[in-house]
């Protein structure tokens, strides 16, 4: 049972640090580079809290599995079959998120992606209540995490609509971290707040990078 739980485990967790292979240099790079709300949290605790919740459903897809080699319930029986189905479609729908964000730069598909895992987690975490209580809690823990990641993916594509992002240089010296965007409401709430702000245009290659807060107090 052991060898199943850590199998069940870090199958979902190594598919995931796989897919992010190819792009992991980059994701420092672009995210310094594209517009985000001002209050944004930083990129590693997306990866943490990633890695994290990868380990948490393939926990409940065990619990799942395991009640399924001893239930008598035909009821169960389905459920747990068919939630079983849906978590791998999600895990196998969620590996293609980093590489469209950060390799072919396509956040409104990177959402689309997201959104989709979303709608296939809450699936899969009614499938599991009705096997198991505790998959299912571990499950909502997840659906949460999805939502709030295709709220803020969203957030996001709307900050960005229009830019043309293909011309970053993907190297550190060319890093602009620190550099964050407001939208049109959240500039002028800022600037009545007496906040003190500057917009400042991106050096980009085309001059395609659209305009940049920085907090002044931050560089004194």
């Amino acid at each position: 049972m052991s060898s199943s739980l850590l199998i069940s485990a870090l199958v979902p967790l190594g598919l995931g640090y796989a897919s992010s292979l190819p792009t992991r240099q980059r994701i420092d790079t672009f995210m310094s580079y594209i517009n985000k709300p001002i209050r944004h949290p930083p990129s590693w605790v997306f990866a943490a809290f990633s890695a994290i919740f990868y380990l948490i459903i393939g926990y409940s897809s065990f619990i799942v599995a395991n009640d399924l080699l001893t239930q008598d319930d035909p009821e169960k029986v389905r459920a747990g079959r068919i939630g079983l189905s849906l978590y791998w479609i999600q895990v196998l729908i969620s590996l293609g998120f980093v590489p469209m964000f950060f390799g072919l730069k396509r956040i409104d598909l990177a959402m689309l992606i997201m959104g989709v895992v979303s709608v296939v987690s809450l699936s899969t975490m009614i499938c599991f209540f009705i096997v198991q209580w505790l998959a299912g809690l571990l499950m909502l823990l997840f659906c949460a995490w999805t939502a709030f990641a295709t709220y803020y993916t969203f957030r996001l594509w709307t900050l960005n609509r229009g830019e043309d992002f293909s011309n970053i240089p993907y190297d550190n010296s060319h890093s602009r971290e620190g550099y964050l965007t407001l939208d049109t409401d959240e500039e002028d709430h800022a600037r009545e707040g007496g906040d003190s702000l500057d917009i400042e245009r991106g050096s980009g290659a085309d001059n395609n990078v659209a305009p940049r807060l920085i907090d002044n107090t931050t560089s004194r």
